[in-house]
C-alpha cells in the first residue's frame, strides 16, 4: 500500500482526518495509525475511502496495489509494508 500516495489524495482533497475517521466509523487516533502504516485498513475501510475521496481506477491501482511494495512483501523485506 502507498501511504505517502493515500495521504497527498487526502490533502488534495481538503478532506479533514478527523472526517475521514468519521466516515470510517473508526477514532481519529486509529485513522492516525493507518495513515502511518502501523495499522491497515480493513476491506469495508478501504472501500469507504475509495467513495469519499472519489479515486479513479488508476488511483486506486497506484495506492491499494503498489507492485514494488508487493514484490518487497514476496521477497521477505521487513520494511515493506
Amino acid at each position: 500500500m502507498n501511504i505517502h500516495l493515500l495521504n497527498t489524495k487526502i490533502a488534495q482533497k481538503g478532506i479533514k482526518k478527523q472526517h475521514l475517521a468519521s466516515e470510517l466509523g473508526i477514532t481519529p487516533n486509529s485513522m492516525s495509525n493507518k495513515l502511518k502504516g502501523l495499522t491497515k485498513f480493513d476491506i469495508d475501510e478501504v472501500s469507504k475511502l475509495v467513495n469519499v475521496l472519489g479515486l479513479s481506477t488508476g488511483e486506486i491501482a497506484a495506492i491499494f496495489f503498489d507492485e514494488q511494495r508487493d514484490s518487497n512483501l514476496e521477497s521477505g523485506s521487513r520494511y515493506a509494508q
